[in-house]
């Protein structure tokens, strides 16, 4: 039982690894055929896009499997898995500390805090949730309507402070001049149609881990699922950072975040009776709060444009790797 769904897992991971790939090969040339920025297009089409399988995965496990705690560990683990990629560009990078070559844009410091505020609003429902039963409004709860309203917000806050403004549209056309926009939208849609599909198999098959091996859906979903579903964002984060296109890795990692909690507010219809965060385990708030705090941890890094690397890392990519790893393993103590 556990062998096959080890497999079963392992099948599904690598169809979204390849599939993500396709993803973010379509997803660049689109924003280069229609003259989109690259932190726009890292923030929204590609924050969008490689969130998929997390969405995928989270409302599969809501719908099919009722596991709530599957599908709030797989975005709250995801989203801190995706702020821990910005230690493996760190490694990879070659000159200097990885956040001193990013500019401090206003969008990116937008975008970082509209995710803590979402994170802080999963947070206050759960913890609400103890204590009183809230009523829902078709299907939703307050909070999750406003997590809705608030990350529309959000992006058009981002989308105004300048975000699609970094890529010269005439330049982007004719680097892509010569590829047909009905393929990449083919592409793009196949792609997409792939990685959801396998992103169905994966909550099945991570629901069944959690079950057969004891370790629980809060664990399961908050680190392997999150880390399966996060491969789409591994693939686009190296591929960004091998062409030099640091900001769309950052934007991509910010803009995942912020729409992830976003499609975790879509999965509450599903939760037949309640809410979907209401009477989910309290050790998610280990994982959003440990979220919270990489966040402003890269935020603090951003800033300062000046760090010395120690063993090949920044201060700020240290500190990242030690709160990650302290909140995994606070989270297997009470799983």
């Amino acid at each position: 039982m556990i062998v096959f769904s080890l497999f079963q897992f392992l099948i599904s991971a690598a169809v979204i690894l390849a599939a993500g790939i396709q993803l973010t090969k379509y997803a660049d040339q689109l924003s280069d055929v229609l003259g989109l920025g690259k932190m726009w297009i890292g923030m929204i089409l590609l924050g969008l896009i490689t969130s998929l399988p997390e969405a995928g995965s989270s409302m599969a496990a809501v719908a099919g499997f009722h596991a709530g705690d599957l599908a709030v560990g797989n975005i709250a683990g995801s989203n801190n898995f995706n702020l821990l990629l910005l230690v493996l560009m760190d490694i990879v990078y070659k000159q200097g500390a990885l956040t001193n070559a990013v500019a401090y844009h206003r969008s990116h410091f937008l975008s970082a805090v509209f995710a803590m505020i979402l994170a802080g609003m999963v947070i206050g429902e759960i913890a609400v949730g103890f204590f009183v039963r809230i009523p829902t409004f078709l299907g939703m709860s307050p909070a999750g309507l406003l997590i809705i309203g608030t990350f529309l917000y959000g992006m058009r806050r981002v989308y105004l402070s300048g975000g699609r403004t970094d890529t010269p549209a005439d330049a982007a056309g004719d680097r892509a001049s010569g590829i047909p926009l009905g393929r990449i939208y083919l592409g793009l849609g196949l792609s997409a149609v792939c990685v959801v599909a396998a992103a169905v198999w994966l909550a099945g098959s991570a629901d069944k881990l959690a079950q057969s091996t004891g370790l629980g859906r809060t664990f399961v979903g908050s680190l392997f699922l999150a880390l399966a579903t996060s491969l789409p964002e591994m693939v686009v984060t190296l591929s960004a950072l091998r062409i030099g296109q640091v900001d769309l890795a950052i934007g991509n990692i910010f803009g995942s975040n912020m729409i992830n909690i976003f499609l975790l507010s879509l999965c509450d219809p599903l939760m037949p009776g309640r809410a979907l965060l209401q009477g989910v385990s309290a050790a998610h708030l280990v994982t959003l709060a440990t979220g919270v705090i990489l966040t402003l941890i890269i935020l603090q890094g951003l800033r300062q444009s000046h760090k010395r690397r120690f063993w090949r890392l920044g201060w700020d990519s240290w500190m990242v790797l030690a709160v990650y790893a302290a909140g995994v393993a606070v989270l297997y103590v009470i799983k």
